[in-house]
């Protein structure tokens, strides 16, 4: 079974809002997912088949979980008053596209060069809110498979043994979180991925049934 959702959240809510310029604070939402796949699975092996109807031969599956899915907004809005604003309006002032970068090489998500450096105040000029939006694009995806093998063996009519080998995030894929990417330009962090998921896990379980 398989799922697919394109869509897109646009408000005025989520972005810090700026009385001088009510427009500014329209665009994504902090939720807006644009591409979103899972896939569900399920397979019972054929063993009983290959080697004949057995105890040990029947009642095995294996089930799985996909996901694949874009990340959510990354916040630029930097922290401290350098715009003088009294309202915590500060923005890095933007001079280039962004360019994404893959936080596994060195753990910078995005190039700071696509903004202003060296100005009065770093990334933005005293006095000046700077000019970049507060969701600019979108942070990290995530890739990750769930896989379960059980089997269940039929005691007698009314009692069954199941036993079940299950791994969350089973290739190991290193998932980095949007909300961990730093995109306060007075952070010493600017532009790195700082937060990822759990790597893979195990686990084993069994349980009687009566």
């Amino acid at each position: 079974m398989a799922s697919y959702t394109y869509a897109k959240s646009l408000d005025s809510y989520s972005a810090k809002y700026d009385p001088r310029n009510p427009s500014r604070s329209y665009g994504p939402s902090t939720f807006d997912m644009r591409h979103n796949l899972v896939m569900s699975y399920n397979w019972n092996l054929p063993f009983d088949r290959l080697f004949s109807s057995r105890r040990i031969t029947t009642g095995w599956q294996i089930t799985g979980i996909t996901r694949l899915y874009t990340g959510t907004p990354v916040s630029v809005r930097s922290g401290g008053d350098f715009a003088l604003t009294n309202i915590g309006l500060d923005y890095p002032t933007q001079i280039g596209p962004i360019q994404r970068l893959n936080p596994r090489n060195g753990g910078a998500y995005f190039s700071t060069s696509a903004f202003a450096s060296g100005l009065s105040c770093g990334y933005e000029v005293c006095g000046v809110t700077g000019g970049a939006g507060q969701y600019l694009f979108s942070g990290p995806g995530w890739v990750s498979t769930d896989l379960g093998v059980e089997k269940d063996t039929k005691i007698t009519e009314r009692m069954a043994f199941n036993m079940r080998f299950e791994m969350f995030n089973v290739f190991n894929h290193t998932n980095f979180l949007p909300s961990g990417v730093i995109g306060n330009a007075n952070s010493g962090q600017f532009g790195d991925a700082t937060t990822a998921a759990p790597g893979r896990i195990g686990q084993v379980s069994a349980k009687f049934i009566f």
